[in-house]
C-alpha cells in the first residue's frame, strides 16, 4: 500500500513502480506486478533491464534458490522474453521439483508453445 500511495503522490516515481512490481510478484499478484513493471518502463525504458536484477542478484547470494528463479522466471515472463522465462523456471524444477509455481508455468508455456 506505501508503493500504492507514492505512485499515486507522485506518478513519476519510475522507483516506486519498480518496487510496487516486486511486491505484487512476490505476492502472486502477476497482472498487478505487470501493470507496475509496464509504468515503470514507460517513464524509463532502462527499467526493463532492471526488472529481472532483482532476482540475479538474489542468486548470486543463493544460487540454490528456487523461489528467487520462479520470480526471476516471471519477471522475464512480463517482459516477453519467453526463452528465459522457460531457462528460469527449468532451473527452479531442477533444484526443486516439487516448486508449483514454477511446475505450473512451465506447463502454461509449454502448452501455449503447441
Amino acid at each position: 500500500e506505501v508503493y500504492e500511495d507514492i505512485t499515486f503522490a507522485s506518478a513519476d516515481d519510475d522507483e516506486a513502480y519498480l518496487l510496487l512490481g516486486h511486491t505484487r510478484l512476490l505476492s502472486g499478484e502477476y497482472e498487478k506486478a505487470e501493470q507496475a513493471f509496464m509504468n515503470a518502463i514507460h517513464i524509463d525504458p532502462a527499467n526493463r533491464e532492471e526488472i529481472p536484477r532483482l532476482y540475479e542478484n538474489i542468486l548470486i547470494e543463493n544460487p540454490q534458490d528456487d523461489a528467487a528463479l520462479s520470480h526471476m522466471g516471471f519477471a522475464y515472463w512480463i517482459l516477453d522474453q519467453r526463452d528465459d522465462a522457460k531457462e528460469a523456471f527449468e532451473a527452479a524444477l531442477e533444484i526443486n521439483p516439487e516448486n508449483l509455481e514454477a511446475k505450473t508455468a512451465l506447463d502454461r508455456i509449454r502448452a501455449s508453445a503447441q
